[in-house]
């Protein structure tokens, strides 16, 4: 029996030994194999694997930004209303009383006050606290006195609009509208808005001073004084790069005259931050039948038709389709629509020249 388990044995380490033989030392295949040999092998394996892992992540990367860049994360809106105007609210909408003084009703479901972290009840809103409609819920906020309202969501306001020349058929009745309830719109008279009128320099400088402070704080309202009703705003515009100091010394014919589209454009756009005009509209340059790349104000004209802000002259002669009349006159029409695509990114317009 030994000499059997001894043949055995050594049979066995014979074929283990042709087995080796057959292997090429030093390879994957070799049974000894070197721990130099395991560590390069480790490290190609890990390398491959970490390659691999950024190309994937890099595509996936590219392909999530390109599509984010196609999309408008809808923000907050300010809504300005009157004393006993009001506004309902759905589902997931937010709000934040920004000024004034306003009541909630709560129609059905909960509204959380999410800055204090609990459910309320109907009643007076807390300014500069953030407020949640909940799921299945529903409420209706009423201005108890002149109030801005930051709310994003589902919102339907009721403006009240007084403006006998500005009826629901007229093609700038929702930017009007719009434009009151942002608290950047004002009529002549209480009664009127005079859409046919021409833009005052002024007017200009007065709107881009509140475009600017609304995007920047919330809120419309600018203190100052000055000798003249547009000194403030003048003021504010100067003292935050809207417009050059030159402007101060302009006198009041000056400030009183009408304003030319062009430096209409000039001013408003220096009213928002520069990445305020993502472009939606592919127009190359010298593409707006008048305005050559070497007219003065031309980059920021340009910069607001890409962005689908201005859109020119439309079956108007003798103007040529989306030329953009930069010597000519701007009307009070023109002015509310061209605000609310300033503030609104869905409001503004895809076109092609």
């Amino acid at each position: 029996m030994k000499k059997r388990i001894l043949s055995l044995l050594l049979t066995l380490a014979l074929l283990a030994g042709v087995t080796a033989a057959a292997a090429t030392a030093g390879s994957a295949e070799d049974p000894l194999v070197s721990l130099s040999w395991a560590r390069n092998w480790a490290s190609q394996a890990v390398k491959t694997a970490s390659d691999k892992a950024s190309a994937e992540l890099n595509a996936f990367g590219a392909t999530a930004i390109a599509a984010s860049r196609q999309k408008t994360v809808a923000g907050p809106k300010a809504y300005r209303l009157a004393a006993g105007d009001t506004m309902t609210l759905g589902t997931g909408s937010t709000l934040v009383l920004s000024s004034g003084s306003a009541t909630v009703s709560i129609q059905r479901g909960t509204l959380v006050n999410a800055t204090a972290g609990s459910a309320v009840s109907s009643g007076s809103l807390k300014a500069q606290e953030q407020y949640i409609v909940c799921e299945n819920s529903s409420v209706t906020v009423t201005a108890a006195s002149a109030s801005t309202i930051l709310a994003c969501g589902t919102v339907t306001a009721a403006i009240t609009q007084t403006f006998t020349d500005v009826k629901a058929a007229d093609w700038f009745y929702d930017a009007v509208t719009r434009g009151v309830s942002l608290g950047l719109i004002q009529g002549m008279t209480e009664n009127t808005y005079e859409p046919n009128k021409t833009l005052s320099r002024a007017e200009a400088i007065t709107l881009a001073a509140r475009m600017h402070s609304l995007n920047t704080t919330g809120s419309t309202t600018i203190s100052g004084s000055g000798t003249k009703w547009y000194d403030v705003y003048r003021t504010y515009c100067i003292k935050e790069g809207i417009i050059d100091a030159g402007y101060g010394s302009y006198t009041d014919a000056q400030m009183n005259a009408a304003i030319s589209r062009g430096e209409f454009v000039h001013i408003f756009y220096h009213a928002l931050p520069e990445d305020s005009y993502t472009a939606v509209n592919a127009i190359a340059d010298g593409a707006v039948p008048d305005v050559p790349m070497s007219d003065t104000w031309a980059d920021e004209i340009y910069a607001m038709y890409r962005a689908g802000i201005l859109t020119g002259y439309t079956g108007t002669p003798p103007y040529a389709e989306h030329a953009f009349g930069a010597d000519s006159n701007i009307r009070r029409s023109e002015v509310a629509v061209i605000v609310v695509r300033m503030m609104e990114a869905d409001a503004r317009v895809s076109f092609t020249i």
